[in-house]
């Protein structure tokens, strides 16, 4: 388990159906997004200052060359 990873003042690019796009803070916990827009940071949460910064969920690679 990893500490909580707050991005506060992004701007962040959602995937959702309708391709939102959120001006606040994310909140990261064990790997996967907890929480978009205003976030109380959680105890021993690392915070990065985001602001002026566009954030995107990660992309998962799906292309490889294992059987080469």
């Amino acid at each position: 388990m990893s500490a909580p990873l707050l991005f506060r003042g992004a701007t962040i690019l959602t995937l959702n159906a309708g391709f939102d796009i959120v001006e606040g803070d994310a909140l990261v916990v064990d790997g996967r997004i907890a929480a978009i827009g205003a976030v109380d940071p959680p105890p021993f949460a690392t915070t990065i200052e985001a602001a002026g910064d566009y954030l995107l969920p990660g992309f998962v690679q799906t292309h490889v060359h294992l059987c080469q």
